[in-house]
């Protein structure tokens, strides 16, 4: 994979990987050159070449880990001390751990590999350990090996590699998706933008088109007795608004598929069909399929004929059956590519299933179900989802939860303990079941994925901490050091385990508990025969780094993935918001336009000029100017209120004369208390049109709607006062009085500072 082209989710893993590849190298390496470097003198030349080899590949590994390749330069130096192990003469003092080597190359391997080939590495590590056991060499710390003849280690390994295998293919498939629904986001919201700026398009020439249509609604209002047929001819010409945005409809898809010469002959369209209505994307995805199974009917199955049904379901999901007359899936050859791109594929990149099957009666049975919106398959689907935040953790701790649960077989044969036990066995018992209860938590915690609260972390966690604790009563001879050490090596792994998941401070408890313990047994043991109990601890407390580091950039990483992911999000909902918008406002536009071609048309009939016709021409001029001074991409709040107040106005059978509705893209809302003020103030006004008009001096934005006195009392105003909702100020103040009509005309102005922040600014 290409990790420039990869998405937010994968890069952020995979850096979570580099991270894990090279602290694993790092720890490992330290350990075996420190110990190397101890008997150097002893070591011979082959060892000495393995060392040097080993080291310099894990820093040249490490500093060029930025190139993903350069990560096998790490792996490749764990491994070249597993081959020292192999190539070294006896006689070697023990420096090598082996089991830690063998379990590291194995799941270094498996992040860096495909998903079969590291299934394959997870048994081949535990084989090679067999094999080199089984020459047992002298220069490892064998430890647990030396038990049961090394086969509860080779199993612990192979269960160890699995549960890597398991966490990282889990982490990756959730990234995989995770990229896969954020494209599909940003496809959306692509085409949401296509979608507004065809929108705008229609509205602009719709503008262009009906400004004849307003004058000739002005001239219907302003003359007494209109020439009917001087308005016939402007009618004629401005009375259908230019077409609307294609619908691609299932009638639409057949005729395409129609159009297609080898679809033309064979295809059957059925008389009735559902009225539904596709996304593009799913359109041309069907489109394709269906011309597809056409050409695969007549050229494969030799087909005459293939009848195509639609069904729909009141989810939104369409199901195609098509089946054809040929000789069914037995009598045709091979599927060629366009049956696995356009079939498979195609269909399934817009949330689609493919079934192919033998016929009833004959032939093939073909059945297509997709969403015809377009849903990807990970948003109508029922699928769990985990919270962020844990991909490190999960890589971490489910090799150490596998290395614990096959570490319950350590305690299980731990009796030779018993007899040495100064409590009379009574702390035997508590380390054998503290012990397996600890090895079985981390498991059900790393199942569970979910952060542990502070309690229930310090409690979980020092079920396997006591451990080393209840072993301290106990005298233990160079025959138990090796039990001993197993056991304390499984209980500390446990520890790190749930500390990933439990958080710092119980987590900090927990290694503290478990390795003041460790160094009181340590303290029990004899001199000669410690090193396993040492390498116990050594081997846990350099797993706490890698915990903590591998989190910590895990948690970084997703963050700032999680981020990217959001803003996708945000921008698909902003940008299907302000598409739906567009098309309210063409739909507006357009039921207006009907609506005075209508009433238009009347007259011309011969209808008479009535007040309520007068009203209603009104109300269709004052709507469709509104609809096409207000952008829904570019306008502000006042010239968005003013066109909603327009429309409930009309609805309400009030006619309002709108100005120009210009003002400043300022987007903050306003409360909606004070919008339904001036709603209940224009829609109240009786006595006269009321007139609406928003303007900018550049400073501030004004909205001002002209109303009678009825209009100010039953939005609870009065004369002359003045009111601050928020940022924004009203002031009443008195125009004029209408001596004819014997009323008073006010004034409503609001007004408000114009935000200079931009759109990312308001967003922080």
């Amino acid at each position: 994979m290409i990790i420039d082209t990869a998405g937010p989710q994968i890069r952020a893993l995979f850096t979570t990987r580099r991270w894990l590849v090279v602290m694993l190298t790092g720890l490992l390496v330290a350990v075996a050159v420190v110990a190397g470097a101890r008997h150097w003198s002893q070591l011979n030349t082959v060892e000495h070449v393995g060392i040097l080899l080993a080291a310099s590949l894990a820093v040249t590994g490490a500093t060029t880990s930025r190139n993903p390749r350069r990560l096998w330069l790490c792996d490749a130096s764990v491994l070249v001390l597993a081959l020292t192990a192999l190539a070294a003469p006896d006689g070697s003092p023990r420096w090598i751990p082996m089991p830690n080597v063998a379990s590291y190359t194995a799941f270094m391997a498996i992040v860096l590999t495909s998903r079969r080939t590291g299934f394959v590495i997870a048994w081949a590590g535990a084989a090679f350990v067999a094999l080199i056991w089984w020459r047992h060499p002298t220069n490892i710390i064998a430890s647990a090996l030396e038990l049961w003849g090394g086969w509860i280690v080779v199993v612990q390994i192979l269960v160890t590699a699995l549960a890597a295998w398991w966490a990282w293919n889990t982490v990756l498939d959730e990234a995989l998706a995770s990229d896969h629904d954020s494209e599909q986001r940003e496809l959306s919201a692509v085409h949401s933008i296509a979608e507004q700026e065809r929108a705008r398009l229609w509205r602009s020439t719709a503008a262009q088109l009906h400004e004849s249509l307003l004058n000739s609604i002005r001239y219907v209002l302003a003359t007494p007795a209109p020439d009917r047929e001087r308005l016939a001819g402007y009618v004629g010409t401005t009375s259908h608004a230019p077409d609307a945005p294609i619908v691609l409809s299932l009638d639409r898809l057949l005729a395409d598929v129609l159009d297609d010469p080898i679809a033309a002959e064979i295809v059957q369209v059925p008389s009735a069909r559902p009225e539904a209505e596709l996304e593009p994307e799913v359109f041309d995805a069907l489109r394709a399929a269906l011309i597809e199974v056409a050409h695969n009917s007549a050229r494969h199955g030799g087909a005459s004929q293939l009848h195509v049904d639609f069904e729909t379901d009141p989810s939104g999901l369409l199901t195609v059956h098509a089946n054809d007359n040929g000789t069914g899936m037995s009598g045709r050859s091979r599927p060629g590519i366009g049956t696995e791109v356009v079939l498979s594929r195609s269909v399934t990149a817009v949330g689609g299933t493919v079934q192919v099957t033998n016929g009833r009666d004959g032939g093939t049975d073909v059945t297509l179900t997709m969403p015809a919106d377009g849903v990807s398959p990970q948003r109508w689907l029922r699928t769990r989802t985990y919270p962020p935040f844990d991909k490190g953790r999960l890589l971490v701790s489910a090799s150490l939860a596998g290395a614990c649960l096959v570490g319950i077989v350590f305690f299980l044969i731990l009796w030779p303990v018993l007899e040495l036990d100064r409590t009379g066995g009574s702390h035997f018992w508590l380390t054998v079941i503290f012990g397996i209860a600890g090895c079985t938590i981390p498991a059900l915690v790393v199942l569970r994925r979910r952060q542990l609260t502070l309690l229930v972390g310090l409690g979980l966690i020092m079920v396997p901490a006591l451990v080393p604790w209840f072993l301290r009563t106990a005298d233990y001879g160079c025959a138990q050091s090796a039990s001993v050490a197993s056991v304390i090596n499984i209980a500390g792994f446990a520890v790190v385990a749930i500390a990933a998941w439990a958080g710092l401070l119980p987590g900090a408890a927990g290694v503290i508990t478990w390795a003041t313990g460790t160094l009181v047994v340590f303290g029990n043991t004899p001199v000669a025969c410690n090193q396993g109990v040492q390498l116990a601890l050594s081997n846990s407390l350099l797993v706490i780094p890698l915990a903590l580091t591998v989190t910590y950039v895990g948690v970084r990483t997703d963050q700032r993935a999680e981020n990217r992911v959001n803003t996708a999000r945000r921008r698909e909902i902003i940008e299907q918001s302000r598409s739906a918008a567009e098309a309210d406002l063409n739909a507006d536009l357009e039921g207006a336009v009907d609506d005075a071609a209508t009433t238009l048309a009347a007259i011309v009939a011969g209808e008479s000029i009535t007040p309520e016709v007068r009203a209603q021409l009104e109300s269709a001029d004052a709507r469709i100017r509104a609809a096409i001074q207000v952008d829904s991409a570019k306008a502000g709040t006042f010239a968005r209120v003013a066109k909603r107040v327009v429309d409930s106005a009309s609805a309400g059978g009030i006619s309002v004369a709108v100005r120009a509705l210009g003002g400043s893209d300022d987007t903050r809302p306003i409360s909606a208390h004070l919008e339904m003020l001036v709603t209940h103030a224009v829609s109240a006004t009786r006595t006269r049109q009321p007139v609406l008009q928003v303007f900018t001096d550049g400073t501030s934005d004004y909205l001002s709607a002209l109303v009678d006195l009825d209009g100010l009392k039953h939005a609870g105003l009065r004369a002359g006062e003045s009111r601050l909702y928020g940022d924004v100020t009203v002031n009443v103040l008195e125009e004029a009085v209408d001596t004819e009509a014997d009323s008073t005309e006010f004034s409503l102005l609001l007004s408000r500072k114009i935000d200079t922040l931009d759109d990312v600014q308001r967003t922080q």
